[in-house]
């Protein structure tokens, strides 16, 4: 038996993709839900009409997902955008930095990497500057370890953007141009080391969802673990 609710706004989220449309909702978690589109709500140039639609999804329940949050240091009061990343280098979810607290919540388990920019002129993306104006890139700082993020965790992560040296920052798993080995020196390769989990306190941890238990066991506790980790640029 389905219930009537009011139906969510849909809004065009990206102005190159116009077959696309976004509904920002409340979506109660674990709930099941129908979208019905009767023919006269879209047209197309020519006067044509849609078809009926009815199209049914479920959204996850609430301990699918987990949340990360980033205590930042070293902003000194300028703002800042953070984007959490994938593994091919691509934001996923871009939020401001309010105070010196970033925060991800509702994201899918996943490993995610992060980078910060500095939103000098508060227009919510990163600028490239001007050589006629003679202004500098805005400032881009990475956090220079991965984050494992497994379902129903909660994960703090303190940053210093200045902790480790800008050149140093970007993870090597998600740089584009990965440096040419020196003489005598091996191509860098993925290894399962690139895989590893960390605890707290940043030393290697069992991935509590590997059944061979391969990795060093250690206390990392699943509803609050708070790895430390530093910063970076755009490279």
């Amino acid at each position: 038996m389905w219930t009537a609710v009011d139906p969510p706004q849909f809004s065009q989220s990206d102005p190159y993709k116009p077959l696309t449309l976004r509904a920002d909702y409340n979506w109660e978690p674990g709930a099941k839900y129908r979208l019905s589109i009767d023919t006269l709500s879209m047209v197309g140039i020519y006067d044509h009409h849609n078809g009926n639609l009815n199209f049914e999804f479920s959204v996850r329940p609430r301990e699918d997902y987990g949340n990360i949050t980033f205590n930042i240091t070293g902003l000194d009061g300028q703002p800042a955008i953070v984007q959490l990343l994938n593994s091919q280098d691509a934001p996923v979810r871009t939020v401001p930095v309010e105070g010196s607290v970033a925060r991800f919540v509702n994201m899918l388990p996943n490993t995610y990497y992060a980078r910060l920019f500095l939103d000098l002129n508060a227009n919510g993306k990163w600028d490239t500057g001007s050589v006629t104006d003679s202004i500098q890139p805005e400032d881009v700082f990475y956090f220079p370890k991965k984050i494992a993020l497994k379902k129903n965790w909660d994960i703090t992560q303190p940053w210093d953007i200045y902790d480790t040296a800008v050149d140093l920052q970007k993870p090597m798993e998600i740089k584009k141009n990965k440096p040419k080995p020196k003489a005598g020196e091996q191509q860098y390769q993925s290894t399962e080391e690139d895989d590893q989990y960390y605890d707290e306190f940043g030393n290697p941890a069992v991935d509590p969802d590997d059944p061979f238990g391969k990795r060093k066991n250690s206390n990392y506790n699943r509803t609050n673990p708070s790895n430390t980790i530093g910063r970076n640029g755009l490279r």
